[in-house]
């Protein structure tokens, strides 16, 4: 259990973007500064470490022509401005990709923190029974669900 508190913590200036939709070529950074505008934070490449697609790319599913779009990670210099995108991310929760340039019809995306696989995998799990019981919220805060 240390060792997943241990790595979990080297993640917590780390967030997660899913649902975002994926353009071959796009530059992470610069569309990690763009969402980080619609959330009416300040944000510049000067406090962004590193942004990427996690994951390899994925195939088409069957009947659909688009992939999944993979999550983008937002490594930043400061916890406090990661913070500051969650909460700005949870204020406006009808944020979409409208004015990114993607193809398509605008979509909602959706902020976390970055999760380790275990606590990924126990987030799920909870969200499920949750939604068994009838609970209308789950979260995760530092790591912690």
């Amino acid at each position: 259990m240390e060792l997943n508190d241990r790595d979990q913590e080297q993640l917590l200036m780390d967030v997660e973007i899913s649902c975002l939709p994926e353009v071959k070529g796009e530059n992470p950074t610069h569309l990690a500064i763009l969402i980080a505008e619609k959330l009416a934070v300040k944000l510049s490449e000067e406090h962004i470490v590193s942004a990427e697609r996690m994951g390899p790319p994925r195939s088409c599913v069957e009947g659909e022509g688009v992939p999944k779009p993979r999550p983008l990670v937002v490594r930043l210099m400061r916890r406090s401005l990661r913070d500051q995108l969650v909460r700005s991310a949870r204020v406006r929760r009808g944020v979409d990709s409208n004015g990114f340039n993607q193809p398509g019809s605008p979509r909602k995306f959706y902020f976390n923190e970055r999760l380790m696989r275990t606590n990924r995998q126990l987030f799920y799990k909870v969200r499920q029974e949750a939604s068994k019981h009838g609970w209308k919220y789950v979260w995760t805060r530092d790591g912690r669900i």
